[in-house]
């Protein structure tokens, strides 16, 4: 074997080897998930894709490379061709193999790109009916969804392919002489016959591309409505079908030069193209746009608005949303809060920045652990309902020291994290932190929380692979001055107990130290594709998923819970969401993964037509929501991307009137707040309430509306989250007569208060950073009750760089810049702003904002609110600060009071503070 071929055959085996290791290390990582039947399914559906489009394009490539062979192979042997010897290879056209070397690799290429197509190819195999059809064509809109994406995909590869095998007949025809290019360009007559007949090919692949093109009408996006308007009915549709006919005239006359072999037919057809495309072009659409619809637009129009409306809202499920009147008063009582004593003990004062920067500070531990990210959910606790915040501790071996990060030690001794930290949404310890309900390590808890298998070997953060079951000694956790030390007990991961296997995945990592190391033993097993969402993906790559995973306690052990959705962005008339330019979506999918063995679990939640395509196409991937088990399916929560895509759609399409939509003159819009400092969109927020006409409170994602270029708050939309209830959407419109206040607007109240402004401000210059919490506006009985955090943390002030003697330049150099620590900073809760009407109170606690607000002190509601503060026993210390903070609190009332001559309100609050006083000096003789 000469040189020229050992090198190419070399190439070849070596990626053939790397292939194959990495498919079969595949097929070992899907049999330990036990989900062996989805991987040969999708190999299988993959292959056949490219098998088929690989013999599409073979019958295209080989044909049109024969044909030009034939020619060639004669002109290189008469010495016709003026690039003899001049370009390299060009020997290898000389025989039958060149060209199949050239048609197999055009033919793998063009094969692999159609393998690609593998989940839209078994979408039409196993198409389904919506049960609606569009208003234009009156089509199912599953012909839309399951059959034009692979219609529209095989005419592009089409296309494609025609035009490479163009380019590589001309080049071969340019070689052979048969195409010169001298003072112009001469084509003998074989090539261009050859030329002609791909330009005929050609021209009917783009008669049905324009064939297809009707029906993308229906995604127009130009002009007032989304989807086919006036114009494109009335005058576009029968455009493209001229266009139809003159490609296919065209092709005719390009066909029957393959006969005559003629330039004059294939400048007719140009000609054809061309005065087709000016005739029929963009200018009698211009036209009638502005000589008829312009006129009187919103009457031409007002039929194809009605679709779009239609078609967006059941696209994204806001026909399912019920509207309801809200009629948000300001009549809020004493007694009102004391009826809605779970809404107040669940009001979060803790938001999720802050928090997860809290966690860090208090719970990792050790340097190597890390809270990737704080979630919302709720419990039942001691029989009360309770909404929290947990967040998991993985492992994070980027942060070991650099001289510790060894293969061993990142790869075999740290392998997981450990454990959780959870608190309660609104307690605050008196030095402003959260109050901890599983904390430590190893977990801790006092209120019943047990955990019997803390460790985390799949996570947001466990991205490398590693191997567990090995002789070296696997870290499990730290214990004071020593470590404690474990071995997996689990079913994850793959066995690695053979040498093949060994091998196999040395390949796959190019990691020789699966070979060399004597830590593996035959029990041994790799563990990779930690990350959860990388897991899922590999198992549904078809699925999209949302970008919040949250971490549940069930039953003694930890899962994730992940939400998964079927979307498409071929639904006709619906409009295109943002960036990811969808225009369907539903939550199909709930997807468990156990934190400790790594079994993902794929639970139906919705039985719409793309998914129930799937289930067809995947009978052993999907299991009943009725499957999972009960604690679990106490925590699913209606998903936030899912809720955010929906409110930014609905701010537009809640307007069903055609003339109200047309002008826009409901548009609603999301509203910003502040935080930290800055405004920012205001993001949707679970909390738990009784909504208006329900008998108990309930846990909601929820996100209010202000008018377009307004602040005031116009409606909110909740999404409900638990029992029978779940995936309930509702919107409660509030009165358009009166004002009632959104986030800004409250957000400049509070600036207007100089008591507030000038102690944030005071903070603000005393080396403290102020943040500013989220504002969350919570219904309470047919009121809005508004409720924003402030937190304190230490600013962090750049280090002073030194300056060092250059020796070599006589000059000054700065030393190296130390790289910041993420925040050392503790943010702590420092006060709580409560506004209701017109009125707005900044105190220590939410518990004395509520008391200062409503007159209220040892109400039930307010007890609620004490006792949610103060889960572990109130010290004597204790005590006395919060009766001396109410204490302040009073006289300042009593102060603010007489400045107003308002001597009734002064009486009141000397009451209180007198009240107050005397409990102060109790307190304090007791502990004496």
């Amino acid at each position: 074997m000469t040189r020229k071929f050992w090198i190419p055959t070399v190439f070849v085996v070596v990626v053939g080897i790397g292939w194959s290791m990495s498919y079969y290390t595949d097929w070992l990582w899907f049999v330990s998930m036990d989900y062996q039947s989805v991987f040969w399914r999708t190999l299988k559906a993959r292959f056949m894709t490219g098998v088929i489009f690989g013999l599409l394009a073979a019958v295209v490539v080989g044909v049109n490379l024969w044909v030009a062979g034939k020619f060639t192979r004669s002109a290189l042997e008469t010495g016709e061709s003026p690039f003899e010897g001049g370009i390299p290879g060009v020997g290898l056209l000389r025989t039958k193999v060149g060209y199949f070397l050239v048609g197999a690799v055009l033919v793998m290429i063009l094969g692999n790109i159609g393998s690609a197509q593998w989940p839209v190819l078994l979408r039409y195999v196993h198409a389904q009916s919506f049960g609606v059809a569009d208003p234009i064509f009156n089509r199912d809109v599953g012909f839309y969804v399951f059959s034009l994406p692979i219609y529209q995909f095989t005419v592009n590869f089409l296309m494609g392919v025609v035009v490479v095998s163009a380019l590589a007949v001309g080049f071969i025809y340019l070689i052979a002489g048969g195409i010169r290019i001298q003072e112009r360009i001469q084509i003998m007559p074989q090539p261009l016959a050859h030329l002609s007949g791909l330009g005929g090919v050609f021209m009917l692949v783009m008669a049905w591309n324009y064939r297809l093109k009707i029906y993308e009408l229906l995604y127009h996006a130009g002009g007032r409505v989304f989807g086919a308007g006036y114009v494109d009915v009335n005058v576009q549709i029968w455009t493209y079908w001229t266009l139809v006919v003159v490609f296919l005239g065209t092709a005719g006359l390009l066909l029957k030069n393959i006969q005559d072999r003629t330039t004059r037919l294939p400048l007719i057809g140009a000609g054809l193209l061309v005065g087709g495309a000016v005739v029929v072009g963009s200018v009698p659409a211009a036209l009638v746009q502005r000589i008829y619809v312009d006129p009187t637009e919103l009457e031409v129009e007002a039929p194809y608005l009605k679709n779009n409306i239609e078609a967006t809202r059941r696209a994204y499920g806001l026909d399912r949303i019920e509207e309801q009147p809200f009629e948000a008063s300001e009549n809020l009582t004493r007694t009102d809060i004391e009826a809605n004593p779970v809404t107040i003990r669940n009001v979060r004062i803790w938001d999720e920045r802050p928090m997860v920067q809290t966690y860090q500070q208090l719970q990792e531990i050790r340097p190597y652990y890390v809270f990737p990210s704080v979630d919302v959910d709720r419990y039942t606790i001691d029989g009360v309902y309770r909404q929290v915040m947990l967040s998991a501790r993985e492992m994070a071996t980027d942060r070991l020291l650099p001289q510790t990060q060894s293969w061993q030690n990142t790869r075999l001794v740290y392998t997981h994290g450990y454990g959780v930290a959870m608190s309660p949404v609104n307690v605050v310890t008196p030095q402003g932190l959260p109050s901890f309900m599983i904390k430590d390590i190893p977990p801790v808890s006092e209120f019943g929380f047990k955990i019997d298998r803390p460790e985390i070997y799949y996570g947001e953060r466990s991205h490398a692979y590693v191997l567990v079951k090995t002789s070296a000694k696997e870290f499990d956790y730290p214990a004071g001055d020593e470590n404690q030390y474990t071995v997996y007990q689990g079913t994850g991961g793959v066995p690695m107990g053979s040498f093949l296997k060994r091998l196999a995945f040395t390949i796959r990592f190019m990691d020789f130290n699966f070979l060399l190391s004597s830590y593996l033993q035959p029990e041994t097993r790799i563990m990779f594709r930690r990350q959860i969402v990388e897991r899922v993906r590999t198992i549904a790559p078809f699925l999209s998923y949302d970008s919040d995973p949250y971490l549940v306690v069930s039953e003694g052990r930890l899962y994730w819970i992940l939400d998964a959705y079927t979307t498409t962005n071929m639904y006709p008339y619906s409009e295109r969401s943002g960036r990811s330019r969808i225009n369907y979506i539903r939550n199909s999918v709930k997807v468990v993964v156990d934190a400790y063995h790594g079994k993902a679990t794929f639970y139906l939640a919705d039985e719409e037509p793309i998914i129930k395509a799937y289930v067809e196409i995947f009978p052993d991937l999907f299991k009943p929501i009725e499957n999972m088990p009960e604690d679990l399916r106490a925590h699913v929560r209606y998903p936030v991307d899912l809720f955010r895509i929906q409110a930014a759609q609905y701010r537009e399409y809640h307007m069903q009137d055609i003339q109200v939509f047309y002008n826009q003159e409901d548009l609603w819009e999301i509203p910003n707040e502040i935080y930290s400092d800055r405004p920012q969109r205001m993001g949707p927020y679970y909390i738990i309430v009784k909504l208006p006409g329900e008998q108990r409170e309930e846990f909601l994602l929820m996100v209010p509306f202000t008018p377009a270029k307004k602040d005031n708050m116009i409606g909110w939309l909740a999404a409900r989250c638990d029992g029978d209830s779940y995936g309930d959407l509702l919107v409660y419109k509030l009165p358009k007569d009166k004002l009632i206040f959104g986030p800004m607007q409250l957000e400049a109240r509070i600036d207007q208060q100089p008591e507030i402004s000038s102690r944030l401000t005071l903070w603000g210059q005393r080396g403290s950073e102020v943040i500013r919490g989220n504002l969350l506006a919570i219904p309470i009985e047919s009121s809005f009750l508004y409720v924003e955090p402030i937190y304190l943390q230490a600013r962090q002030e750049p280090d002073e760089q030194p300056q060092f003697n250059d020796e070599e330049g006589g000059g000054q150099r700065q030393a190296p810049r130390r790289p910041q620590i993420a925040s050392t900073a503790i943010p702590e809760l420092k006060q709580v702003i409560v506004a209701f009407g017109g009125q707005v109170i900044m105190r220590d606690t939410f518990e004395d904002a509520l008391n200062d607000l409503f007159g209220m002190r040892t109400t039930a509601a307010v007890e609620a609110a004490r006792s949610a503060q103060n889960l572990m026993p109130e010290t004597a210390a204790q005590t006395a600060t919060r009766l001396a903070g109410q204490a302040e609190a009073h006289y300042q009332t009593v102060r603010k009071s007489l400045q107003e001559w308002d001597w009734a309100k002064a009486g009141e609050a000397m009451q209180a503070l007198e009240r107050s006083i005397t409990e102060l000096k109790k307190v304090l003789e007791e502990e004496k």
